[in-house]
């Protein structure tokens, strides 16, 4: 179980250093578009398109990271008023749902980028190819439905513990 979590928190923390990487890509070429946009009249072909997949890596990069961190949003002013073992049943529960959710995500996400390889789509500018960035956010999506896999394991071991006190 130990190696299974480091796997997990070493690959989610790659994930997140690359998306810091690409946002602070995405920093200076906005950046340097203006400039080149506002002083030279020249800016720079396929600023938009890389922005916006850019974007989308960072989303899916940071989902496993930030849930490892507990850094999403929760309501849980209704969750505090249970006994901890309920709290941890509806953990199981929640993380069930997030781990199946993630993997119809991951599942369509490969799916779409399949066909989308099958039909040689680029973007407009720089004819990138749409399915690779595709392909890198369904990684993003594997990483995030095995963190909630992990807290599904680790919710049960929670339980396990608070039925043997």
């Amino acid at each position: 179980m130990q190696m299974f979590e480091k796997v997990i928190h070493e690959f989610s923390k790659g994930l997140h250093l690359v998306s810091q990487v690409i946002l602070l890509g995405m920093m200076f070429i906005v950046t340097f578009d203006v400039i080149g946009r506002a002083f030279f009249s020249q800016p720079i072909r396929g600023t938009f398109e890389l922005t916006e997949l850019g974007l989308a890596l960072v989303v899916f990069f940071s989902l496993s990271y930030t849930e490892l961190s507990k850094e999403h949003i929760s309501i849980d002013f209704i969750m505090e008023k249970f006994p901890q073992s309920v709290q941890y049943y509806f953990n199981i529960v929640i993380n069930f749902l997030v781990m199946a959710l993630m993997g119809l995500v991951a599942w369509q996400l490969w799916e779409n980028s399949r066909r989308l390889m099958n039909a040689n789509a680029t973007t407009g500018d720089l004819r990138l190819p749409i399915y690779i960035f595709l392909m890198l956010a369904v990684v993003g999506t594997i990483a995030f439905m095995l963190t909630a896999l992990l807290n599904v394991v680790r919710s049960i071991q929670k339980v396990g513990k608070s039925h043997e006190s």
